[in-house]
């Protein structure tokens, strides 16, 4: 291999130390511009300035004087330290006993921590917990990682079923519509037609091979099957089938989660219904309910706001979504 030439290298440097220096400049902004005095920061107009002229770290004395950004950090770091001890030990025990062949119940038992992981129950719930264990205002609240009431019944919100639609313009000719219907019949074909086999998973012999009924795809079908199939799962799709091909240790055991799940099946009764005001607030009101939470849980804000926020929250666009969405449900 020939050796770059001294210009090269050169070239190299300039180039890998221009970056480094772009990116090291806004840090170091920020580093000099917490150690000007207050006086200087006044006279600077509160802009930035790499280096003061006297520096000093009365800005830092000040945040870490014993006031709410030293009890938020003592917070965080107590709430991280107990919680992760507690999670550590939860979950070796528990992982322990899951791996033993042979465990009582460890199936079902393996389904429903694996729920807890696929589906959180969103912070609503989460609050109506903290509230029946009497936990408000407590750090425990911030802690305990799950539900201990009898009361507590898991839910499941299903999803939507579909997520849109495809259309023929009028304007086509009715010749060329009927044949359109016809492709499009084909790509929607049932689990179990060579139709679907064809749509899903390519050409025998060269994207997947057959053995005891099951498939098994080759290397060329992992890499072409996908791109293929995902564009027309855009335009179209077939009903619903659970079949991993040469996987049927993995699909029995999301059969298993599934029926496990269905009795917990929440549907959504907005599902199919428009709010215009969902539309222009939601983006909004959710920053608005993630802000809350972290506000809390780094101690910002005691538990006891969180009815206070609902109110806020409902008079910023939830009122009006809920009735918007009531007067599209009532319409049918």
């Amino acid at each position: 291999m020939e050796r770059p030439t001294i210009a090269g290298r050169t070239l190299k440097f300039v180039v890998l130390a221009a970056i480094t220096l772009a990116v090291l400049y806004p840090f170091g902004l920020a580093v000099g511009t917490s150690l000007m005095s207050r006086a200087e920061s006044i006279a600077n107009g509160g802009s930035y300035v790499l280096w003061p002229s006297h520096p000093t770290f009365e800005a830092y004395e000040l945040i870490l004087s014993g006031g709410a950004v030293t009890r938020s950090v003592l917070i965080s770091i107590g709430i991280t330290v107990t919680g992760t001890a507690l999670s550590l030990i939860c979950t070796v025990f528990l992982g322990y006993a899951l791996s033993r062949r042979g465990m009582l119940g460890g199936r079902p038992i393996l389904l429903m921590v694996l729920a807890t992981f696929l589906f959180t129950p969103g912070m609503i719930p989460s609050y109506l917990m903290v509230k029946e264990l009497g936990m408000i205002d407590t750090y425990q609240s911030l802690i305990v990682p799950f539900a201990a009431t009898p009361s507590s019944r898991p839910v499941y919100n299903a999803g939507l079923g579909s997520v849109g639609f495809t259309s023929i313009s009028k304007k086509v000719d009715p010749k060329r519509i009927e044949t359109l219907l016809g492709v499009l019949n084909y790509m929607a074909a049932p689990f179990g037609t060579e139709e679907y086999q064809l749509v899903n998973f390519g050409v025998e012999g060269t994207h997947f091979t057959k053995k005891d009924g099951d498939l098994s795809l080759t290397d060329k079908g992992r890499a072409e099957v996908p791109t293929t199939l995902q564009p027309i799962s855009f335009v179209i799709g077939s009903p619903s089938a659970l079949f991993l091909p040469g996987q049927p240790e993995q699909t029995k055991l999301i059969h298993d989660f599934e029926t496990k799940v269905a009795p917990m099946l929440q549907q959504r009764v907005t599902t199919g219904h428009f709010s215009d005001t969902y539309t222009q607030k939601n983006g909004e009101l959710s920053t608005m309910g993630s802000d809350m939470v972290v506000d809390i849980v780094t101690g910002r804000k005691p538990l006891s706001d969180w009815p206070a926020f609902v109110k806020k929250w409902l008079s910023r666009g939830g009122e009006a979504m809920r009735a918007e969405y009531e007067a599209s449900i009532a319409k049918g």
